[in-house]
């Protein structure tokens, strides 16, 4: 039966990997077809993600009903708790990439200003990699990583209010209608990038089994991070190469590479002070009492914080995660 039970929760956790990987595929063919007025490509776009939300919702059944059978405790319970919630806003951002689809199907027998096409291509391509981040850091357990998210976020919210100050200068000759469907496809990233931090914010709490802020962690060093970690059930990283070959279906997703928060925040040009690294077997050591920061409680065996994890104490801006009410009322509004 235990047995069993590993096997379902090891399903769950790559059905949720194969889904992430599935939206932002699907992402990138909603922008491709907005750009290119590939209506076609919009059309399979709507039907796909729609297969998509039939996906979330299955993924989030399953997830209950193993709740009500099994009684999970501990790590299991807080890694189900994270599908549950990561399900929710997957469903989202699939509902978000629709809306591009469909924006792009009625712009397709149009002109659109090319300015707002080519500012939407440059805002595409700070969202796929705020969802491939998400999706290495998912597979991969790693909260350092997660703390970039903001940073990476940020471009994408100041891209988004650009679009309005380049819709102003827009000529009377200038399509105004499908200008304005090139804006509200740049909202739809918008809260897409913000669904997949929020997915992040999640994972912290599966990993830590804290609410912990992503401000917060930003400007803690390594070995405080490294310490925040609880024991996990050795049966949670079953089969993890699979879950690495689901995530890899993201263009932006590279493992071979594996950049640390100190790259990610030095590409952004963002100033950045780095701690010393977490070595050897992933215990660290309070930088104030010189404790052994294991948390209590690990069993031999049991995976604790990832080795090798570079830190800055860069501060970030805050997340933007903030989610309209009247999405669904919206979603049927575009249809």
């Amino acid at each position: 039966m235990r047995n069993k039970y590993n096997k379902e929760l090891t399903a769950l956790r790559q059905e949720l990997i194969s889904i992430y990987s599935a939206v932002d595929l699907q992402l990138h063919d909603a922008v491709d077809a907005l750009v290119n007025g590939d209506r076609d490509k919009a059309k399979q776009v709507k039907k796909t993600t729609r297969a998509i939300d039939d996906r979330c919702e299955k993924l989030e059944d399953d997830a209950f009903r193993l709740v009500v059978l099994q009684q999970p405790v501990a790590s299991d319970l807080r890694l189900i708790q994270f599908i549950v919630y990561a399900s929710f806003d997957l469903a989202r951002m699939s509902s978000n990439v629709r809306n591009i689809a469909k924006a792009a199907k009625r712009a397709s027998k149009v002109k659109v200003p090319g300015q707002l096409l080519d500012l939407l291509a440059s805002m595409a391509h700070l969202v796929y990699r705020v969802l491939g981040t998400t999706a290495e850091a998912t597979v991969t357990s790693d909260v350092a990583l997660v703390t970039t998210l903001p940073a990476l976020d940020n471009p994408v919210d100041m891209l988004n209010k650009q679009f309005f100050r380049t819709f102003a200068t827009l000529s009377p000759g200038d399509d105004l209608e499908a200008a304005t469907r090139v804006v509200m496809a740049a909202r739809m990233l918008e809260r897409i990038s913000d669904n997949s931090v929020d997915v992040g914010s999640r994972l912290v709490l599966m990993l830590t089994g804290r609410h912990v802020h992503l401000q917060e962690l930003s400007e803690l060093d390594d070995r405080e991070i490294a310490s925040l970690y609880t024991p996990r059930s050795a049966d949670l990283l079953a089969d993890i190469d699979l879950d690495r070959e689901l995530a890899e279906q993201i263009p932006e997703v590279d493992f071979a590479r594996k950049p640390d928060r100190r790259e990610v925040l030095e590409e952004l040009g963002l100033e950045s002070t780095t701690a010393g690294s977490v070595e050897g077997d992933g215990s660290s050591v309070d930088s104030e009492n010189g404790n052994d920061s294991r948390s209590d409680g690990e069993e031999e065996g049991q995976p604790g914080p990832q080795p090798g994890t570079h830190i800055s104490s860069d501060n970030h801006g805050e997340v933007n995660g903030n989610h309209t009410n009247d999405q669904k009322k919206e979603d049927r509004t575009n249809e």
